[in-house]
């Protein structure tokens, strides 16, 4: 077990348990999720050995998701007051827990956790660290108000007073970018027929490039009847499209830059598109992209992947919010039956945990499913499958918090389960 340094002359942060003079109780409780070790062997574990690797990273990608669902947590924990004090501030992991918000640091299993608010100002700052169980390998996170997740090193700092990350932490960026959010779904082949309409622009500025060295104005393109019907108004479908040519110090245009933006958001689309003369298409569901006077494509815009549009990414994301909502549920106990069970999709949108039109799908190209599992107090299980005819792949979520992508060979998963050769999504 690795403690963390402290800074001198401040309080401890952590009461690391099993380490060498630990003192019997820190200022705030630490919650220890059980490792594989201490739980019955299942006859699945009997029959297949884990690999030490896999565990760890396993282990690693569970904590890390749920100090990415924290901030949401203390968010309902400050705006509710729920320690019912009259002050609007920050939980500690025992105040979490009193208000049965404590529930998404469960699913880390081997993992120690310590949260608190900071103590120059619990109104509006909190930390918390994620260390590994005495006996288990791993590395030590750390997450506050600011959302990021940080790996520290082994003699990392603590500052108590501000709550703000050790010198020396490295930032451990998402791999997918955040969804906007849920906005009403909206039929993939529109979605595609703007992507191709984006295509069709393209090899309009080729071809009006090859006629004149320059590039064009949606206008310059439809005098030259490279582009008609629609697309040369610049509507489609829901869709309204702008074209920019720029001319840097005043000679031929060089480049060029085309978005599709729906024409009322939320409405007509949920998601923008971008190109310009590199010629990869992006998508953005945040906001609508603007036109760039120096033609470039907005930071945190996704490329498409070649072939038929999936937002493969919207679906991960959408199982991230799924995780938390299953934990908020079973602690509040939200259908008020008096069991501390897991919930069906529709019972999750019920309860305001997720949105309506993820439980009515289809939402980008994908269907979403979600129910408890064979002990429903204990397991649960998520799909995103993608819809009908549309290509892509299938990913599952269970009560561990870790996402899974599903190969085209395998078979849908019917319980809680992982699929054998199922790939974790780290991120």
């Amino acid at each position: 077990m690795r403690p963390l340094a402290v800074l001198v002359g401040l309080v401890p942060v952590v009461a690391l348990a099993g380490c060498p003079n630990a003192p019997a109780a820190s200022p705030v409780g630490a919650a220890v999720a059980s490792s594989p070790s201490d739980a019955a062997p299942s006859d699945a574990a009997t029959m297949a050995p884990v690999d030490p690797a896999e565990a760890l990273a396993l282990r690693e990608a569970a904590a890390e998701a749920a100090l990415r669902a924290l901030p949401e947590v203390q968010s309902q924990f400050r705006e509710g007051d729920l320690e019912e004090d009259g002050y609007a501030d920050y939980g500690s992991l025992e105040e979490l827990r009193a208000a049965g918000l404590g529930g998404v640091l469960d699913a880390a299993e081997g993992y120690v956790f310590e949260v608190r608010p900071a103590e120059e100002a619990p109104e509006f700052l909190w930390f918390a660290v994620a260390h590994p169980a005495e006996g288990l390998a791993g590395r030590t996170f750390f997450t506050n108000q600011s959302e990021e997740v940080y790996d520290l090193a082994p003699d990392a700092l603590i500052d108590p007073i501000g709550g703000r990350p050790p010198e020396g932490a490295r930032e451990i960026l998402p791999v997918e970018s955040a969804p906007p959010e849920p906005q009403p779904s909206v039929d993939m082949p529109r979605y595609r027929a703007v992507v191709a309409a984006l295509g069709s622009l393209a090899e309009a500025q080729r071809a009006f490039k090859r006629a004149v060295n320059a590039y064009g104005e949606l206008a310059d393109l439809r005098d030259r009847e490279l582009v008609e019907g629609d697309l040369a108004e610049g509507s489609l479908d829901g869709y309204r499209i702008e074209v920019r040519a720029v001319r840097p110090g005043g000679g031929r245009p060089s480049t060029w830059m085309a978005v599709a933006n729906p024409e009322v958001w939320g409405e007509t689309g949920d998601v923008a598109f971008a190109t310009n003369q590199a010629g990869v298409i992006h998508c953005e569901w945040r906001s609508p992209v603007v036109l760039d006077d120096r033609c470039r494509i907005p930071d945190g815009a996704r490329p498409l992947p070649e072939g038929p549009v999936v937002f493969e990414d919207a679906a991960i994301e959408t199982l991230r919010v799924i995780v938390p909502a299953q934990s908020l549920f079973r602690e509040r106990d939200a259908e008020g039956d008096g069991e501390q069970d897991y919930a069906r999709l529709d019972e999750l949108a019920g309860a305001e945990l997720v949105d309506a039109d993820v439980a009515a799908g289809p939402k980008y190209g994908y269907r979403f499913h979600a129910r408890p599992g064979a002990a429903p107090e204990f397991q649960w299980f998520a799909l995103a499958r993608p819809e009908k005819d549309e290509p892509g792949r299938t990913f599952f979520v269970n009560e561990n918090g870790v996402i899974f992508v599903l190969d085209p060979a395998q078979p849908i998963p019917t319980d809680s389960t992982t699929p054998e050769g199922a790939r974790p999504i780290r991120r």
